[in-house]
């Protein structure tokens, strides 16, 4: 994925956006699926995603921080919390 087309997906997908950073949107879940080859490795539970050139670095709610190149990056996911409104 390009710079711009990940700094639109994730403001189409209602991540706030602060500088170069950004958070995940209250009572939602966010996704992230990375080309790993053939497979597809997926993110869950992001809290933050701070975007650079060609890199980004991906904060999980469990504070886990991962540094991935924007290439690698195929979609992003935002679904409502679990129990939460608009959750079936």
């Amino acid at each position: 994925m390009q710079h711009a087309t990940a700094v639109e997906i994730l403001t189409r997908q209602g991540l706030t956006r602060d500088g170069d950073t950004f958070t995940s949107p209250a009572g939602s879940i966010v996704s992230i699926y990375l080309a790993h080859g053939a497979q597809t490795l997926i993110l869950d539970r992001i809290a933050s995603i701070a975007i650079a050139n060609d890199t980004a670095l991906i904060t999980t709610a469990k504070k886990e921080v991962y540094g991935v190149e924007l290439l690698d990056v195929r979609a992003v996911r935002v679904t409502p919390e679990a129990g939460g409104p608009g959750y079936r």
